[in-house]
């Protein structure tokens, strides 16, 4: 492992192949083993292969609900409602149940807002954003793509406009009256 100091902080880090020995010798004796899986999830997630990533995530948890285990399986399946909303929505109720923390809370409606909103589901998505947007503010700006960070209060209000352009005029007044009971 390479080992990194700071004044506060001691961090260890593996080496990839060493790391990929110490994998292949403990699922050698244990197919279920949740550290080596999680780890294994951990590089398929690192290299793009989502599936298989999920599928070792999964099992690990499953064998051992530790935080390591739990946060990898949060971004797995975020990143998963990214990359395509449709084939993986029924991934939603999972995520719920797994998100702890605020900055995951909002990575989850991010998510689910903008693919209901590709789905065609304003109303789906207008939930979601005011979700989003009555979580706790914060100093902080959000991810909301690989090289881009901003301002969770500004996304929010462009996504409302970009919303309600796009809807009909009956799902105007739907979004309208669900707005203004949210603000009642």
């Amino acid at each position: 492992q390479v080992i990194s100091e700071g004044v506060d902080y001691l961090e260890a880090f593996y080496q990839l192949k060493p790391l990929e020995e110490q994998i292949s010798k403990a699922l050698a004796k244990n197919p279920d083993d949740a550290w080596a899986l999680a780890h294994r999830g951990e590089i398929a997630l690192d290299e793009g292969h989502l599936n298989e990533a999920l599928s070792d995530i999964r099992r690990s948890y499953k064998a051992d609900q530790d935080a390591f285990t739990r946060d990898l399986l949060v971004q797995a399946l975020t990143l998963a409602l990214e990359k395509d909303f449709k084939a993986n929505r029924d991934a939603v109720p999972e995520l719920e149940k797994l998100v702890q923390l605020d900055r995951e809370r909002a990575a989850l409606y991010r998510v689910l807002a903008t693919g209901l909103q590709k789905m065609g589901d304003r109303l789906g998505a207008l939930d979601a954003y005011i979700k989003l947007a009555t979580l706790e503010p914060t100093e902080e700006t959000d991810q909301v793509g690989p090289a881009l960070a901003v301002a969770r209060d500004r996304w929010v209000r462009a996504r409302f406009g970009s919303l309600l352009s796009e809807a009909t005029p009956e799902e105007r007044q739907k979004l309208d009256a669900a707005i203004e009971k949210q603000l009642d």
